[in-house]
């Protein structure tokens, strides 16, 4: 078993083969199988053993691991679960991506109200604009969110 595998930000957490029977198990439920926790484990089992016949030195990453639970989804007859489980992966890295560019959004916007702040220091106007341009900007989805950073 891996000792560890190397998450997106490229911290290095502990090889825990329960997450992944943990998300199997989730697809399942997804894809309306009818199968438990225990062919979930049963699974989980296999993607440890297939990581290991891996002869690369190094350090799996949360990708290699999910790509290796597909793998083993479709080898064991689970296509329907493999969709789930794809279907899934694509909506988080869309969730992941929409936040990174919402924080790029409002680092961007925290520097330009340091401009102003700095250019027109008694300038109040700015704390009105900034959630009505981000509110229009987002379709006024996430307005309450960014009191929190001004």
């Amino acid at each position: 078993m891996p000792e560890s595998i190397k998450k997106r930000d490229g911290r290095l957490v502990p090889y825990d083969e329960a997450k992944i029977a943990s998300a199997i198990d989730r697809a399942f439920v997804a894809a309306e199988s009818g199968k438990g926790a225990d062919e979930a484990e049963r699974l989980a089992k296999i993607v440890t053993r297939e990581m290991n016949a891996k002869e690369s030195n190094e350090t799996p990453s949360v990708e290699d691991i999910q790509d290796q639970v597909e793998q083993v989804l479709i080898a064991e007859g689970y296509a329907k679960t493999a969709k789930a489980y794809i279907l899934y992966r694509a909506e988080r890295s869309r969730t992941r991506e929409a936040k990174t560019r919402l924080m790029h959004i409002l680092e961007d916007m925290q520097g330009y109200k340091e401009e102003v702040d700095f250019l027109f220091p008694f300038s109040s106007l700015w704390k009105g604009l900034v959630p009505l341009m981000v509110a229009l900007f987002l379709n006024k989805r996430s307005v309450p969110l960014l009191f929190l950073f001004l």
